[in-house]
């Protein structure tokens, strides 16, 4: 007898249902507010290196909401940027892998990169591809993708001829996702960060990350300040409270020192802050503590770049249009491989395991 219970759908929405309800209590108001009271009575009175986490920011300036100092459309936004003769570029990643399941062990790289000199007038983009037949201990791909971004991060910035340079990033630089890995290929991953930001801050581009995180670095700074332990604050990423301290999209958190011991490890400084570009939507802005002074402008930039994508900077999403490897371009790349290979079609170089998954039986 063959015994088959198919209701898959309702069980996971029963179990969708209690687990988002959990959440929703855990963001009450009163714990919420609270929370407020207590970030905006911290205080920082010198260095502070705490090993208890791996990673934390801290504030620098006063806990409060930090509003934009232009009201912004998309006129406006293009207007300050061509007012303040700003250039700015973005370059983003992406790669074609085998992986265990295409027989050929071929990787590709693709960095797409895009940028405009708002005051001149002029930009363009373009795509820088590389790859390789095989991945050895020695190599890694993230490490080669670093590579390829640091040959688009050279030629972009040769097309930067305005007076305020800006490079965007789509990454986080405090590498906090490189926690989990060995510890050497951590430490060449952070070389590799740092050194691209190097190039940028050595030609006077001042190299800013802008990112969507689900981290809890503030909720450990505060917890630290507040020698309080993290469990015993609510359950909420820094981006969720932020999307409720600050009222009005535009603005931006305090100015954080950001504490990770990826990048502590090379002796890279950074400083960053939450800016609320949607009412619903917070992202994460980081950047080299050498230029925190210009930390308003940085602000303004972003924001305006967020105002001209509807809500994420229009030049990364451009950027990642360049970058992007689509499933038509692949299955472009895996029909070429099987004709390079003069193979009838791609199933004879995809693994079984592959083939099942993508013309199951029936």
């Amino acid at each position: 007898m063959w015994v088959s219970t198919n209701n898959k759908v309702l069980k996971l929405l029963e179990v969708l249902q209690g687990v988002l309800k959990n959440y929703l209590d855990s963001l009450k108001k009163e714990s919420v507010v609270e929370l407020f009271s207590l970030f905006e009575s911290i205080k920082y009175e010198g260095e502070l290196i705490n090993d208890r986490y791996g990673s934390m920011m801290i504030p620098i300036e006063e806990p409060r909401e930090y509003p934009p100092k232009h009201v912004y459309d998309a006129i406006s936004a293009i207007d300050y940027l061509v007012k303040e003769r700003v250039s700015v570029g973005a370059f983003d990643s992406s790669y074609f892998s085998s992986e265990p399941h295409l027989l050929v062990p071929i990787h590709i790289i693709s960095v797409g990169y895009w940028y405009y000199n708002y005051g001149k007038g002029g930009g363009g983009n373009g795509v820088k591809v590389s790859g390789t037949f095989f991945l050895g201990d020695g190599i890694d791909l993230e490490l080669m993708v670093k590579s390829v971004e640091e040959d688009a991060i050279r030629g972009i910035i040769g097309e930067l001829v305005e007076e305020n340079r800006f490079m965007l990033f789509d990454e986080a630089f405090n590498l906090t996702y490189t926690l989990s890995w060995a510890v050497e290929k951590r430490r060449n991953m952070a070389k590799k960060v740092k050194s691209n930001l190097t190039i940028c801050v050595n030609e006077g581009v001042i190299p800013v990350a802008v990112f969507h995180t689900r981290s809890q670095d503030l909720m450990r700074g505060i917890a630290v300040l507040a020698n309080r332990d993290i469990k015993d604050l609510p359950n909420t990423s820094d981006a969720m409270f932020m999307r409720m301290y600050l009222k009005n999209v535009g603005s931006r958190s305090p100015l954080f020192m950001i504490y990770s011991k990826p990048v502590r490890d090379v002796n890279l400084d950074l400083v960053g802050f939450y800016l609320k570009v949607d009412t619903y939507n917070v992202v994460r802005v980081e950047f080299p503590v050498s230029f925190k002074d210009r930390v308003d402008m940085i602000h303004s930039v972003v924001f305006s770049q967020a105002v001209l994508g509807n809500g994420f900077p229009l030049a990364m999403q451009r950027a990642h249009d360049m970058a992007v490897i689509t499933w038509d371009e692949r299955k472009i790349i895996e029909e070429a491989i099987a004709e390079l290979l003069r193979r009838p079609s791609i199933e004879y170089v995809l693994s079984k395991k592959e083939l099942s998954e993508r013309w199951p039986i029936v």
